[in-house]
């Protein structure tokens, strides 16, 4: 995932990712973004994808055997200009 981080103790994504698999572009930046955002929704779709729903609509036992890295290439108080957003996808 690159994007602005993920909330990795929400409870459906802990399993999935480890604490030293979230970093950040930057090294003084936080790496463990709110549970609300968008990081963290969309490690939720790589993660089940579209399914959820129906995945705790029944009793099946599901096993997902894939794992998920995140970088922090988005900070809202230190925003990238657009012409470096192809070197700022590059270097996550």
């Amino acid at each position: 995932m690159l994007d602005h981080g993920v909330h990795t103790a929400h409870p459906l994504l802990r399993p999935f990712i480890a604490d030293e698999d979230a970093q950040a572009l930057n090294p003084d930046w936080p790496v463990v973004d709110h549970a609300q955002a968008h990081g963290t929704e969309m490690a939720g779709l790589t993660i089940f994808g579209d399914s959820l729903h129906d995945m705790l609509a029944d009793n099946t036992t599901y096993t997902l055997l894939h794992r998920l890295e995140s970088v922090r290439m988005l900070h809202s108080a230190h925003p990238h200009h657009e012409d470096s957003w192809g070197y700022v996808t590059q270097a996550s």
